[in-house]
């Protein structure tokens, strides 16, 4: 395995189209704090020649483009790795969206995302994307539901700036009996991620359209044709 260092970041620059793009909307370093999430992320060359992988950092909070690391040279069936919280580069408690660039082989990648240490460790993983849609449904997001948060993170895959239309439809149930969609827009530029946390959207005023109820449980769809409503 190679790994990506910061003295790598002015390499990159390619002008040549790239044979293979990989989007991971989800990078983190320390965030939270020392043991907090951090994720680190692999990127494999799936081809039969040498590759060079350009990978390029986006913070969240503004799409600023925080750094880019060429790695030349990935063999056959080799991987890249890179430790965010290991990256001097980046600052710390911060998430970021990342898109990879392999120019002569194609590559896939993969994210391990973790937390803390000993029994309140947490664990999971993603893969990366190679393409998208205009509409993208996801079937349980909740807000303040028994100790449940579902942060939605949304990355433009496209080439050029977005709006995403995040329409949230409430689910019936004992804990939810007031029926209504609350419908949150997020203008999102090429490779990079917006994120909604339902926990600290708007509450929810009664009116027509207004935020989210504690304790309830949401459809959620991103397009302009899921705004009809219930």
């Amino acid at each position: 395995n190679l790994r990506a260092t910061t003295a790598q970041a002015a390499a990159c620059g390619t002008t040549t189209a790239a044979v293979s793009t990989v989007y991971l909307p989800n990078i983190t370093k320390t965030l939270g704090g020392p043991s907090g999430w951090v994720t680190p992320f692999y990127v494999q060359n799936t081809g039969t020649i040498q590759t060079a992988v350009e990978v390029t950092f986006y913070r969240f909070s503004d799409g600023a483009q925080i750094t880019c690391r060429r790695t030349s040279g990935v063999a056959p069936g080799t991987s890249l790795v890179d430790n965010p919280n290991a990256d001097t580069d980046l600052p710390d408690s911060t998430q970021f969206s990342v898109v990879v660039k392999s120019f002569q082989a194609p590559v896939v990648a993969v994210v391990n995302q973790l937390q803390g240490s000993g029994a309140s460790q947490q664990a999971l993983s993603y893969s990366g994307f190679t393409s998208g849609s205009p509409t993208v449904y996801v079937p349980n997001v909740t807000r303040r539901f028994f100790g449940w948060d579902v942060p939605l993170i949304v990355q433009n895959l496209g080439g050029a700036a977005t709006t995403a239309m995040a329409t949230f439809t409430s689910a019936s149930s004992p804990s939810c009996t007031t029926a209504h969609t609350y419908v949150r827009a997020l203008a999102i530029d090429p490779g990079k991620s917006k994120v909604i946390d339902p926990d600290f959207e708007a509450a929810h005023t009664g009116a027509p359209g207004s935020g989210l109820i504690d304790g309830c449980q949401y459809s959620v769809c991103t397009d302009t044709t899921c705004m009809a409503g219930p």
